[in-house]
């Protein structure tokens, strides 16, 4: 189990990411961060985007078998508190591997809400997805960038945040910390995505 000012540097990074501009002296520390996880990035927009996708049905929502496969690749990662660039660039293959042409254009085209699309502040917004499979989420990575304390939160700590699990639900933060309401909304997407999955696996 993570520590609970890891557990917390990990959900205020990724708070950070979403919602705050990087003060001048932290960009460079930031994108440097952000370019050493651009496959995390990646996976985390490509999971929220399988769920837009599914939620939008159409001739391009998931089958039964490809559903199934995707929480074969998806489940095991909600246990992990860490993971590598090499084992996040593995998993979006598995994933491309999956679908059909015409989804992973679709997935490209999908526009995630505010809360988890990348976009906007430094290096601009997602373009075409990286090497290694991911889905319109360029090096750019997500909006914005890790402010000194973001909703009163911690400074940026990359030596604590170095292969985080965008994925996981395992990472405990304090109640009473003051990303306690945005991990609770974070983890209520992924169990949300999950659901889906499971809904059209039966």
């Amino acid at each position: 189990m993570l520590r609970w000012g890891v557990a917390f540097s990990v959900t205020a990074l990724l708070a950070a990411a979403a919602i705050a501009q990087p003060p001048p002296q932290m960009a460079a520390q930031w994108q440097k961060f952000r370019e050493e996880h651009k496959y995390h990035f990646q996976l985390r927009e490509t999971f929220l985007k399988l769920g837009e996708l599914e939620k939008k049905g159409g001739p391009t929502a998931l089958t039964k078998d490809q559903a199934k496969k995707l929480l074969a690749i998806f489940q095991p990662l909600t246990k992990k508190e860490k993971l590598t660039a090499d084992e996040a660039k593995e998993v979006l293959r598995k994933v491309k591997a999956v679908l059909r042409p015409d989804q992973l254009n679709a997935l490209q085209r999908i526009q995630l809400p505010r809360f988890g699309r990348p976009g906007g502040g430094p290096g601009g917004p997602g373009g075409q997805g990286g090497p290694g499979g991911g889905f319109g989420a360029g090096p750019g990575g997500p909006s914005g960038g890790p402010g000194g304390r973001p909703g009163g939160g911690p400074r940026f700590d990359p030596s604590q945040m170095r292969n985080f699990n965008p994925l996981s639900l395992v990472v405990k933060v304090d109640p009473k910390s003051p990303a306690a309401e945005w991990a609770k909304r974070r983890a209520e997407r992924i169990k949300e995505v999950l659901s889906l999955l499971e809904k059209k696996a039966k």
